[in-house]
């Protein structure tokens, strides 16, 4: 099968000063193989992919399944301002299973201003998708969403302002050893709080 390929420090829909609006006609990303978008270890590695006139990433099919998309610039520039893609920002569908968002070491992921969904995992045989360590900021639409059965049907876990406060937050994955990441916000905002 060989090695993933890998794109670390590249502008996808910006120009090269990380800022300037160079849109792709259709998504930033398109993969149907296995691929590693970002690199964990370094913030010198990190992609940006905005202003894209479809999603800035797409990972479809069960030839991408595994791939990897962790600590890159996904809806901003480089100064942090709005240059959403203009549906979501990551969409996984089409059977891509084990596909890891983000990562439990190294900087956080921006996943912002994107017009729809932050994340979008869909259909019925796209399985165990799994998303840690990312910053949501004003996504069009939730933060994550999951449709058509994708996940198998399993939701973000949503621990509620009621069961919140500033000693902890309490609540119930939505799956047997399931592990629950705090984020504070609400709506289509929801930053990583560790």
């Amino acid at each position: 099968a060989g090695s993933p390929t890998t794109l670390l420090a590249n502008n996808i829909g910006l120009g090269s000063d990380s800022s300037t609006v160079l849109p792709n006609g259709t998504n930033g990303v398109e993969s149907n193989a296995k691929v590693v978008i970002g690199d964990y270890a370094s913030l010198s590695n990190r992609n940006y992919i905005s202003s894209n006139k479809a999603a800035g990433i797409l990972i479809s099919g069960t030839g991408a399944s595994s791939s990897v998309i962790e600590n890159n610039a996904i809806g901003i520039n480089s100064s942090g301002e709005d240059r959403g893609n203009e549906t979501d920002g990551i969409v996984i569908k089409a059977g891509a299973t084990d596909v890891l968002v983000g990562n439990n070491s190294g900087d956080t992921q921006s996943i912002s201003y994107n017009l729809q969904s932050g994340i979008e995992i869909d259909d019925i045989n796209t399985l165990r998708a799994k998303i840690s360590k990312n910053d949501f900021l004003q996504n069009g639409l939730e933060p994550i969403t999951v449709l058509n059965s994708a996940n198998n049907s399993i939701l973000p876990t949503d621990v509620s302002a009621s069961t919140a406060n500033s000693s902890g937050a309490s609540g119930t994955s939505t799956v047997a050893s399931g592990i629950v990441l705090v984020f504070s916000g609400t709506g289509s905002n929801a930053a990583y709080k560790g």
